[in-house]
Order: structure tokens, then C-alpha cells, then sequence
């Protein structure tokens, strides 16, 4: 091989080599379901895939990494998304109460895709549900501000609709309930507060990364 192809080869073959520059999310309060928020933290993205996460203190920060200055933002990771059904239907629920109550099956009210001469029906089966302790399960979208505010009429708190958009939503959809961990996929949300006191910030997030990129 001539020295020009040579010295080529060598530079194609460092270039395939080099591992993806990572990415680490500076300051934020970390938010993952069932667990204590994290603040403030540590979040390493490399690649497509979450790296490490953990205390601001306690995490390594990679040498050369980009990094994103994020306090006083709160960080979780992308809610779930739940499958479109039907809207809830009270009859329906009402002939399936027993069954719903010892399967304990997650619920997807839908309560912005209700009929208006439906939803006041509507509202109280979902009522029941919650002063019932079944889980009832939502997914930020388009309604979500709508969605949070019917909710909230029937009886659940700020924390039960967060609840209701992750874990339940996760349950629903068969999905990762666990957050930001080593390993997972990177997509996350950046929100201006708690999502647990205000909902309704997960109809606007600040900064979206999916796959490890920001598309937003």
C-alpha cells in the first residue's frame, strides 16, 4: 500500500473508532418516579443511551464532554405513551366494576374525548375509581391542560395526575416505568418546575431529547 493510502486508511480507522461525544446535564433536579428527586444532578448521555446518573457531588463528568447547564430546571424522563381507545364509557365501567376490582386495571379515562352529555357521568366514575385506589392512567398530548383540569374535578391531587402520566401510564402501556437510569434510552424532558405540584408543565417542556439528540 502506497504511504497517501496508507496514512488514509489509518485516519478512516481512528475516525470509526472514536466513540460518540457524550453529552452531560449539569444542576437539574432529577425526577424519576417512586424515588427522591435528585438535586442537583448529574446526567451523562452518550450516544443514544443513557451513561450515568447521580449526584452532582458523587458522578464522574467525562473529559470533553458537551456539557448543559440545567439548574433550576427539573429533568425526568419522557412520559410514556398510552394507546389511543375509546373514550371512558360509565356504563360499561359500572357493568365491569368487579372485574376492574380484583384485576386492579389501570384505567384510561380520556376524559377530553367525552361526550358533552357524558363527561359529568364520566367524572364521577373516574371519581370512584381514585377514592377506590385503582390506578388511573393519562398521556400528555395536544388536551393535556384540558385533561389535568377534569381530572383534578375528579378529586385527583397535582401528585396523583403526575403519577397518573408515568407510572400508570407506564402499567398501561406496558412500557419503562423507571426514569433516567444507566442503560435506558436517552429520552428525556426538561420542565421549568415540579411536574408533581403543576401537571399541566407537561403540555410545554423546555427542551426535548430523543435518542440522545435535542429535537427540541
Amino acid at each position: 500500500m502506497r504511504p497517501a493510502a496508507l496514512s488514509a486508511a489509518l485516519l478512516l480507522a481512528g475516525c470509526a473508532a472514536e466513540p460518540p461525544k457524550s453529552k452531560t446535564i449539569l444542576g437539574a433536579v432529577l425526577l424519576n418516579p417512586g424515588s427522591e428527586p435528585v438535586d442537583p444532578s448529574v446526567v451523562v448521555i452518550s450516544g443514544t443511551r443513557v451513561q450515568r446518573v447521580g449526584t452532582q457531588a458523587e458522578t464522574p463528568i467525562p473529559a470533553g464532554t458537551e456539557k448543559i447547564a440545567a439548574r433550576g430546571k427539573w429533568l425526568i424522563a419522557e412520559p410514556p405513551q398510552v394507546v389511543a381507545g375509546p373514550p371512558l364509557d360509565p356504563a360499561g365501567l359500572e357493568a365491569q366494576w368487579d372485574r376492574i376490582r380484583k384485576q386492579n386495571t389501570v384505567i384510561v379515562p380520556r376524559l377530553t374525548s367525552v361526550a358533552p352529555d357524558r363527561l359529568d357521568a364520566a367524572i364521577e366514575a373516574v371519581r370512584k375509581l381514585n377514592e377506590a385506589g385503582h390506578p388511573v392512567a393519562a398521556s400528555p398530548g395536544s388536551d393535556w391542560k384540558r385533561e389535568c383540569e377534569l381530572l383534578r374535578r375528579a378529586g385527583l391531587t397535582p401528585e396523583k395526575i403526575w403519577d397518573a402520566a408515568t407510572v400508570n401510564a407506564a402499567r398501561a402501556s406496558r412500557g419503562e416505568s423507571g426514569g433516567l437510569r444507566p442503560d435506558r434510552t436517552a429520552n428525556l424532558w426538561l420542565l421549568a418546575g415540579d411536574p408533581r405540584r403543576d401537571p399541566e408543565l407537561l403540555a410545554a417542556p423546555e427542551r426535548v431529547m430523543k435518542d440522545g439528540e435535542w429535537t427540541r
